[in-house]
């Protein structure tokens, strides 16, 4: 947010807390540490509704081209979605624009096959859009089955009520979504511990691939290294 790194706080997208002023140095830092995929979310974009921090987003794939980095936030056209993909960026997460065009969704799927992810955001069962300002009546577990059909390479399922919270995943959700979707599942939003991870894990049979984590590794609560031994054996 405003080219900083901060934690979010549950669906209030401007309740933030700022814990690095350098983008580009936390990312290499978390590649030393030994992270192959990074996840970043541009908070401003999202709230705009158009990308707000491409330039050094591209800037930080571009410095380190063996990192794997993953982008959501704001990005609402194909001329957006081209620009990540095509400076170095290996996926790029839709969310408002895949609710309120799945068309679109479709085709950046044939354009740019295994590079197109979609996330639902869930507060309290309801999917959100605009930045958490606005709901879709339409069912999380609907929209999962509607748009995997599109041939996207992941849904991302994010639990906006316990984004930065660390107060343990919602697994039952994640299930019901990892079954009906057909498609990989990444699960994001109150990972708190090892005991979150093992139960992720444990589901991995139905569909549940990756867990995305922040504020548990930055807090200290988790051991990057003991999740990705966990996840390897």
């Amino acid at each position: 947010m405003q080219a900083k790194c901060v934690h979010v706080s549950g669906h209030h997208l401007d309740q933030t807390k700022v814990y690095s002023d350098d983008a580009t140095d936390l990312a290499g830092r978390w590649m030393d540490a030994g992270v192959q995929d990074l996840y970043v979310f541009d908070v401003d974009g999202a709230i705009q509704g158009r990308t707000a921090h491409a330039e050094m987003i591209v800037s930080i794939a571009q410095r380190f081209p063996n990192l794997n980095l993953h982008v959501e936030g704001g990005i609402r056209s194909e001329s957006e979605v081209e620009h990540y993909l095509k400076s170095g960026i290996r996926t790029v997460t839709l969310g408002t624009k895949a609710i309120e065009d799945p068309a679109f969704i479709a085709e950046m799927c044939k354009r740019f096959p295994e590079r197109i992810t979609v996330s639902l955001s869930l507060l309290e069962g309801q999917v959100c859009t605009h930045g958490c300002q606005k709901t879709s009546p339409v069912t999380a577990e609907t929209w999962a089955q509607q748009l995997s059909a599109a041939d996207i390479s992941a849904l991302v399922y994010r639990d906006l009520g316990r984004i930065g919270s660390c107060q343990g995943v919602n697994l039952d959700e994640a299930i019901k979504l990892a079954e009906v979707s057909r498609v990989p599942l990444w699960v994001t939003g109150g990972v708190a511990d090892m005991d979150d991870i093992r139960a992720l894990y444990s589901e991995s049979e139905v569909g549940i691939e990756t867990v995305l984590v922040s504020r548990a590794l930055d807090e200290k609560a988790l051991s990057l290294k003991e999740a990705q031994d966990y996840c390897e054996d």
